[in-house]
């Protein structure tokens, strides 16, 4: 372990949009890579999900799921239930943020991936962007 701090050395940020669902919340069916650690680790401070469907088609009722995967094995590491949604000219869509402060950061190890998967994808209407902010190490 390092005796001192470790810091961003660049900008890191990663996109998924799954057209698949899954699911299961055991780590296996499809999922779609957000961002994998660089050489050095990747500190990931959130991660950005928005609504990606056509205006006036309602969203499929679902459970967003964020995973980590080693290379071998994957866990569930977050998941948020999304209730049926409408975008329109006077309606946003929705957006959620999951967070990982400073004082509990998620930091990716070299190889290592943050992925996602949506329980339900019956079209375009559940279309979701993911956006990974953060830094490499």
């Amino acid at each position: 372990m390092s005796s001192t701090a470790s810091f961003a050395a660049a900008p890191s940020l990663g996109v998924a949009q799954p057209t698949t669902a899954n699911t299961n919340r055991d780590g296996t069916g499809v999922f779609s890579t957000i961002v994998t650690g660089a050489a050095n680790g990747t500190r990931v401070d959130r991660v950005e999900v928005q609504s990606a469907g056509p205006a006036a088609s309602a969203a499929s009722a679902n459970v967003l799921r964020l995973f980590l995967f080693d290379g071998t094995n994957t866990w569930l590491l977050r998941e948020l239930a999304v209730a049926t949604f409408t975008p329109s000219s006077t309606a946003a869509g929705f957006q959620y943020t999951f967070s990982f402060p400073a004082e509990h950061p998620l930091v990716l190890k070299n190889t290592w991936a943050l992925k996602c998967a949506p329980h339900a994808y019956a079209g375009a209407q559940d279309k979701y962007n993911w956006v990974a902010v953060g830094g490499d190490l």
